[in-house]
């Protein structure tokens, strides 16, 4: 009787096994196909960016910051939506959302640059000119250097005009 109840248990270990391999599989392709989904709409969402008539990229944006309001990229990408559509507060506060969820962005001179210049336009100058100096100390690309220096330029004049 032992060897008939260990082939049983054997047996039953055998099927939980299987069962639980396959649920995990169709778990696992439903997953991916969530997963290629929310990327395609993410990707979308930054091609929609470049056309300025159309609201559907913070529209896929806002979606996806509801599901993962942890993922500085997307956060990131409504901070540039709303600076390129010249509202510089909430630009302004998404992107320091990201930067505190990944500090590393200070670190990429693009991004430096696009937050600097987007923190001029804000008003905030020290932190625009601590950001737009940060990027021309990571080797920004050439043509953006003159840019650069004209903002930073600009901004000590403003502060200095303000008197800080």
């Amino acid at each position: 009787m032992k060897e008939n109840v260990r082939l049983a248990i054997f047996v039953g270990v055998f099927i939980f096994s299987v069962i639980i391999l396959f649920a995990s599989s169709f778990i696992g392709n439903k997953e991916n196909q969530i997963f290629i989904e929310e990327n395609k709409k993410y990707e979308l969402a930054k091609q929609q960016m470049n056309n300025p008539e159309t609201d559907r990229s913070i529209e896929l944006l806002m979606d996806l910051q509801e599901k993962y309001n942890d993922n500085y990229n997307v956060l990131r990408y409504m901070g540039l939506y709303y600076g390129l559509k010249g509202d510089f507060e909430k630009g302004v506060l998404f992107t320091q959302r990201a930067v505190e969820k990944r500090p590393f962005l200070a670190k990429s001179p693009g991004f430096c640059f696009q937050f600097g210049e987007m923190l001029f336009f804000y008003g905030d100058y020290k932190n625009s000119k601590a950001y737009l100096e940060l990027s021309l100390a990571n080797n920004i690309q050439e043509e953006h250097k003159l840019r650069i220096q004209q903002l930073i330029a600009e901004a000590e004049a403003r502060l200095q005009g303000e008197g800080k």
